[in-house]
């Protein structure tokens, strides 16, 4: 993924990054948002200074928008962001809060969110995985509207007619 992002913007993408892995300031931030985040700011921004995570201050999000914009560099930060949001498996509400509010700042209201993989477990197992996420997800943004649309990949081979079942039956 190119991301031409000036370094003023990427300074924000990832002081944003960290308030969505905190949830802001709700959470503490775990060995592997720190290790997500830089290496968002040296892989993904191509950024070569090193990079103290903990010592970022916050950025709200009406000053992310100011300085990205809602184009193609605030496209990927909300990508950037909903994936700190889930780097750790779980989903928690204040991360997920987080990256409505900026995503909202930025005027984006489309996020897409690959539920993971379940690599263990039966098909109805890994159903039920993918329906909590989003009922977790949607539920925590009640008056909003969102339109959700599921990629899935699947290690086993299904049919399509096989897939609809499931999600009937689900």
């Amino acid at each position: 993924m190119l991301v031409h992002a000036t370094p003023t913007q990427g300074n924000a993408i990832v002081r944003a990054m960290k308030c969505v892995a905190t949830g802001d300031g709700a959470v503490a931030l775990s060995p592997v948002d720190i290790a997500a985040i830089e290496a968002c700011h040296h892989v993904v921004l191509h950024r070569a200074e090193p990079l103290d995570v903990a010592a970022l201050p916050p950025l709200a999000p009406a000053e992310l928008a100011g300085l990205v914009g809602g184009g193609g560099v605030g496209e990927h930060t909300v990508q950037f962001l909903a994936v700190v949001a889930l780097v750790d498996g779980s989903v928690r509400p204040e991360r997920i809060d987080a990256v409505a509010r900026y995503s909202e700042a930025l005027g984006l209201h489309g996020l897409v969110l690959h539920p993971g993989a379940c690599t263990g477990g039966s098909d109805e197992g890994g159903l039920d995985r993918i329906a909590g996420a989003l009922l977790d997800v949607v539920g925590r943004r009640p008056r909003q509207k969102a339109r959700v649309l599921l990629r899935l990949a699947l290690l086993k081979p299904h049919s399509l007619a096989e897939i609809q079942r499931m999600f009937r039956e689900y």
